[in-house]
């Protein structure tokens, strides 16, 4: 995997995504969609999309009314980019009570 731009990543077909997120400071509440279905965020292999890409969706709930965050990592070959962000319960606009983030993977040019 490599970077694209911000949320955006290069992939070589076959190469195994991984995602693992971790809660600070709040309840583990987190659901995941790919490509616009229910997903598990178990790791998956990257095959050749049939729509220029493959959307992953990272969705979190925090319950901690003080503040929270989320740390997310995706990787990709061992070695390789990894891809590091911590979303904040306060934003701001305030105090968020859910959030999301979006994720997209293209084939390797």
């Amino acid at each position: 995997m490599r970077f694209k731009t911000f949320n955006e990543f290069f992939c070589e077909i076959g190469e195994t995504i991984t995602f693992t997120v971790t809660s600070n400071g709040t309840v583990h509440a987190v659901t995941f969609a790919k490509n616009e279905q229910d997903w598990d965020g178990s790791p998956f292999v990257f095959r050749k999309p049939p729509n220029d890409f493959t959307s992953t969706t990272v969705f979190m709930v925090y319950s901690n009314p003080s503040g929270g965050t989320y740390d997310i990592e995706i990787s990709g070959n061992p070695g390789e980019f990894v891809h590091r962000e911590t979303v904040s319960q306060t934003s701001v606009h305030g105090s968020l009570g859910d959030d999301s983030r979006g994720y997209l993977f293209f084939e390797n040019p």
